[in-house]
């Protein structure tokens, strides 16, 4: 058995948004958590959020629309 590398704290976000909008519990339009809820949330800083949030975007599960949020 292979030993597996753990993940790192931005992909634990980015796998818990892609499941929730898979599990339909986040649908087109709907908006992200803040980028401060989230780092409360998961104990990790903006800047890890942001990582996460910039690979969600990359991958287009999500888009950014500024002064207002996150949307999906």
């Amino acid at each position: 058995m292979a030993n597996k590398t753990p993940l790192s704290k931005y992909q634990i976000i980015v796998n818990a948004i892609k499941k929730d909008i898979g599990d339909g519990i986040l649908r087109p339009g709907d908006p992200l958590p803040s980028e401060n809820y989230m780092s409360q949330s998961y104990g990790i800083s903006r800047m890890t959020v942001r990582k996460a949030l910039a690979v969600l975007i990359n991958e287009t599960y999500i888009y950014s629309v500024q002064g207002k949020g996150h949307f999906v």
